[in-house]
């Protein structure tokens, strides 16, 4: 899934939430799509259609009907034993608090040109909703689901559904709703991300919709349509609101639909509860109104952990259609829907044994309060008598019609029946984000919108509202990627859940397996990206020292477009040539606007201390930043495609989620070790992208071999450097080390590029060393930790044997590991190297003028799209922070050679390390570091 998005600077949000009340009127002359198919005009077409839904609801009764037999005969074999009362979960609905919305910066906002504008209120003359003059003496919500969101996640794409969610709302509040909105969210469990991206959250607050995070289930197994389905049910939490109306993220209302939770809260001419039959199923899951009441919420939880307790006994499908979710439907008491009515008494419609099933059976059966709609008709069911019986109190006709929105047209299929042609569900292909972008900007152009441009248009007029529509890319639109959760529910999928729920002790969520069942616990964790800028040289007129630190104010952008929630920080070292100890000034407020802690390391004592391997062993600083928890240093000429917070979070996971220790172990968590490094071109470790734990006391440890093998370095002969020790340690069989291409050495030397250098002592500290490290190698992760190791009588350090005769040892290995993380894939590459775009040698932009990177680039050139994007940044960022027009960009264009050169080499690490002796091995101006 693409997380390219456009993210609003973080110190301040400008406006308050988008507020619609008072918008011009619109009529809406579309038609309707509904079903999985287009909607086909003509009476034989119709009929045609009506017979393959009867067709297949045959079909599906069939199955029923056959396993109906076997059932039976199961239930009279059985003992009839009492069921062990259902376990609830212990985490009701938690109220969220969004922790970024307090760190959201100012935004800008873009203006419109006068042709945009004229484009928008010509639409504006076509899509205004109606407006309904109600007077609501009730508090009412309109309540929405999400779930299966990772962020990022390359595998599905949630934003279709969250931005229809908006466009839902906009529609209503255009035509005069007051009820408020409310986003139920469940991030996926296949992912360590606790809330959705920061340009998310600060639309839905712009749009004044409430996000609440649902608890996450504890194990993808768990992780389907039929589960999300009973995540519904959790409005009844909603207890604030005297009725909450629920519609599936893909429904789109066309004008004000509170009439009908002010007619139920009024009590006289609807119940509490309000559903709706539709096409083959007497209760549909995507519209309905109930009363919430958070006792209620705890008995559904009781009935579907009953359910699904007796399920399991059952043979495979595991459902009693006779029975049902508790009741015997009677011949006098058939179910209906509007396209069969008089159906049958058994529970075989579409979505029976899933949300459409306990909908019907809670509504009519265990509140018996309920008022269901069927076209023009409202059925009254309650038990009002004296003996208590449920009944069919009333039927009424037409009712709707005289309350709803009167200045919307009838629509094929329902005609003039409120409120299905108030709304449009948007099932199966028909969702206006896999239809193509042009086609959506074209139809949104005609004097008739279709209801998918109508879609479009409320989306866009959103985004202009809430001053973000500049920063959305809406590259989810025509992606058909598929939900995390699939796409219906089936007896499959319900079967694995039910046995996998039993298996954990009918526990389902994260927060059912921690001791603090009843408090959020607290998220402690903080992380950094960490830039080194060396050699800088101010006011000297200097180029490169200047391109890599406004590259760095580009990434920092991007990331927190991105949604990225870690700090940024800049090691910066001015060069021993300069008398000044800062950056300019400017540079200085740049970056303390950016929110970009810069920390100052010591300047090397004169020029012989100042070359690429000097400056390469500072990155090394980054575990001294231990205020953090993790941190990923990345050269500054690195430009993040991707947030890359998801290689923090599966390094350092929330505490108490359930470990990998279970009988099934295909479907755990991906967890990487502390430290995290990737092989690249030729190296089994990149020095210019890795993740480290940071502490004090290994920073001190690192410095000591660095110097104990520069010392040793002097007693060999040039180029000082003995290929077979490396840093410390000779690999031998069966060890190896591996390069991204593939390439594995066996013959245990140190001979890949920056092997003397950072590239060097990166993989001798994190594999031998520490011994605990994820090397990532295209599409696998190998494991590496203390349990690999053994020490032999000489004290050297060798791989322990697994096995008694074994003699070939392989690491743990996870094969294509990362595939449900990160962007989507490009060019080949598979996550994370698809993620970031290393911009070496020539490939820098700032080495471009300004002119070239106007320029279009070819479509398939990544180099160049990547120099045009950085330079787009950049301005943005700039922008973002009033500095634009302070800036002189005369760093751009020139090629200077840095301070310190562009590679370590043998003859310059020789002079260094030959000066650094000179020195008492001491190579700084200042022994002490100085205070941040």
């Amino acid at each position: 899934m693409s997380f390219r998005n456009a993210y609003p600077p973080r110190k301040q949000v400008a406006g308050d939430g988008v507020s619609d009340a008072n918008s011009r009127r619109r009529s809406s002359s579309s038609s309707i799509f509904v079903g999985s198919s287009y909607l086909m005009k003509g009476k034989y077409l119709s009929m045609l259609f009506l017979l393959i839904n009867l067709l297949g609801l045959l079909q599906y009764r069939g199955v029923m009907n056959r396993t109906l037999r076997e059932i039976t005969m199961h239930n009279e074999s059985s003992n009839g034993h009492e069921r062990e009362s259902a376990g609830i979960p212990s985490q009701l609905l938690p109220r969220h608090t969004s922790s970024s919305s307090s760190n959201i910066s100012k935004t800008i906002l873009h203006s419109q040109n006068r042709e945009q504008q004229q484009q928008h209120n010509d639409i504006s003359r076509i899509a205004t909703s109606t407006k309904t003059n109600s007077t609501t003496s009730g508090k009412f919500a309109y309540a929405f689901l999400l779930g299966g969101a990772s962020s990022p996640m390359a595998s599905s794409d949630y934003r279709g559904e969250l931005y229809s969610v908006v466009a839902a709302a906009h529609s209503l509040r255009r035509s005069g709703s007051k009820a408020d909105m409310v986003l139920m969210v469940q991030m996926s469990s296949r992912t360590n991300f606790t809330g959705l991206p920061l340009l998310d959250e600060t639309i839905l607050y712009k749009m004044n919709i409430r996000i609440v995070y649902l608890p996450k289930f504890s194990d993808p197994k768990l992780e389907n349509f039929y589960a999300l389905m009973m995540e519904k049910f959790r409005i009844l939490l909603l207890d604030e609101y005297d009725r909450v109306m629920y519609l599936d993220a893909d429904v789109m209302p066309k004008c004000n639909l509170d009439y009908i939770m002010e007619m139920s809260y009024r009590g006289d001419l609807l119940k509490e509860n309000v559903i709706l039959a539709y096409r083959i199923e007497p209760a549909a899951g995507g519209f309905f109104v109930l009363k919430p009441n958070a006792s209620d919420y705890t008995k559904i939880v009781e009935i579907i952990t009953e359910t699904e307790r007796k399920s399991l006994e059952l043979p495979y499908p595991h459902w009693d259609p006779r029975v049902g979710w508790g009741h015997v439907i009677t011949a006098e008491d058939r179910w209906k829907s509007t396209h069969f009515i008089n159906n049958d008494t058994n529970w075989t419609w579409h979505g029976a044994t899933a949300d459409q099933g306990l909908l019907y059976y809670w509504t009519k059966y265990y509140k018996q309060s309920v008022s269901i709609i069927n076209r023009h008709e409202v059925e009254q069911w309650g038990a009002e008598t004296q003996n208590g019986d449920l009944q069919l109190l009333r039927t009424d006709s037409r009712t709707l019609m005289e309350h709803g929105c009167k200045r919307i047209r009838r629509v094929p299929t329902w005609g003039n029946a409120s409120p299905y042609k108030e709304f449009v569900h948007f099932t199966g292909p028909n969702k206006p984000w896999y239809r193509n972008r042009t086609f959506l900007e074209e139809s949104i152009q005609k004097d008739t919108i279709s209801e998918q441009g109508q879609w479009y248009w409320l989306l866009k007029d959103a985004l202009l509202k809430t001053g973000l529509y500049d920063q959305v890319p809406l590259d989810f639109i025509n992606i058909k990627t598929q939900p995390a959760v699939g796409r219906a529910p089936t007896f499959g999928q319900r079967t694995v859940y039910m046995r996998r729920k039993a298996q954990l002790g009918w526990k389902q969520y994260e927060n059912d397996f921690t001791t603090t069942q009843n408090e959020e616990s607290a998220d402690t964790r903080r992380w950094a990206y960490t830039f080194l800028l060396g050699g800088a040289r101010p006011k000297s007129g200097g180029t490169e020292w200047a391109g890599g630190l406004y590259s760095v104010v580009a990434a920092t952008h991007h990331l927190r477009k991105l949604g990225s929630r870690a700090d940024v920080v800049l090691l910066v070292q001015i060069t021993a040539k300069s008398p000044h100890q800062n950056l300019p000034e400017l540079e200085e407020e740049i970056l303390q606007k950016m929110d970009i802690k810069v920390v100052y390391i010591p300047k090397f004592a004169n020029s012989k201390m100042e070359c690429f391997y000097s400056l390469m062993m500072e990155k090394f600083r980054i575990l001294n930043l231990t205020e953090y928890s993790r941190v990923m240093y990345l050269d500054y000429d690195v430009m993040p495609t991707c947030n890359l917070d998801y290689l923090f979070d599966l390094s350092d996971p929330l505490p108490g989620l359930p470990s990998s220790n279970t009988d099934d172990t295909t479907n755990t968590t991906l967890r990487l070790k502390e430290n995290i490094i990737l092989s690249y071109q030729s190296e089994p470790s990149s020095g210019g992208i890795f993740v480290l734990k940071p502490n004090a006391t290994d920073f001190n440890h690192i410095q000591r071999i660095i110097h104990e093998k520069e010392v040793k370095s002097l007693e060999l002969p040039y180029p000082h450097f003995d290929h077979n020790v490396g840093w410390g340690h000779i690999i031998t069989k069966p060890d190896y080390w591996k390069d991204v291409r593939g390439h594995v050495n066996v013959n245990g030397n140190w001979t890949w590029y920056g092997v003397e250098a950072d590239q060097g002592l990166l993989y001798y500290w994190t594999k031998y060393v520490k011994k605990s490290v994820s090397i990532v190698t295209r599409a696998d992760v190998e494991q590496w930790d203390e349990d690999d190791w053994d020490i032999d009588a000489n004290g050297t350090l060798v791989l322990r044997q697994k096995q008694q005769y074994d003699q070939d040892f392989t690491p743990t290995i996870e094969k294509n590991a990362l595939k449900d993380y990160g962007c989507p894939v490009t060019h080949f590459l598979p996550v994370p190297y698809n993620d970031f775009f290393h911009m070496t040698g020539r490939a820098k932009p700032w080495y471009q003028k300004r002119a070239q990177l106007y320029t279009d680039c070819k479509d398939k050139d990544r180099q160049c799209n990547i120099q045009r994007k950085w330079y787009k940044l950049l301005n943005e960022a700039l922008v973002s922070i009033e500095m634009l027009d302070r800036v002189s960009w005369d760093f751009l264009g020139s090629r200077e050679s840095t301070q310190v050169g562009h590679a370590p080499s043998l003859e310059q690490i020789a002079h260094y390390i030959y000066a650094k002796k000179e020195r008492n091995w001491n190579q700084y101006e200042y022994k002490k570091e100085e205070s941040r």
